[in-house]
């Protein structure tokens, strides 16, 4: 999905296809192909962890029975909140990202279906 909530075909250049033989999967990843996923101390206060996951345990334990739409919203105001907070806590990382989690999440789907509606299910 883009930043509009548009999906996106991203279909590989080589043409192969990786779909399924039948069903729906659906992937969440922590941030598009041509970003780093980050790992940082400030969500959990103490060891490193990854902003992606922290986050998503986070939105599921605060809403259950959200949307995917709300899901990948919750998930990002956990982010933004990190970005407001110095979130990287090092110097080198802070130079090189402008200390900031430079990621969304990013959701991907077999099937186009309307985030909005379609409930997340564990």
């Amino acid at each position: 999905m883009d930043e509009r909530g548009k999906w996106v075909d991203n279909k590989p250049l080589s043409g192969a296809n990786k779909g399924t033989q039948g069903g729906l999967a659906i992937s969440l990843s922590a941030c598009a192909d041509s970003e780093i996923a980050a790992d940082t101390s400030v969500l959990t206060g103490k060891a490193m962890s990854g902003a992606m996951t922290y986050s998503f345990v986070h939105a599921v334990a605060k809403n259950p029975g959200l949307s995917y739409g709300e899901l990948l919203r919750s998930m990002q105001e956990v982010i933004d909140q990190a970005n407001k907070s110095n979130c990287l806590n090092s110097k080198l990382l802070s130079r090189v990202c402008s200390a900031k989690l430079l990621q969304e999440p990013v959701l991907s789907s077999t099937e186009i279906f309307d985030i909005n509606l379609k409930r997340f299910e564990l």
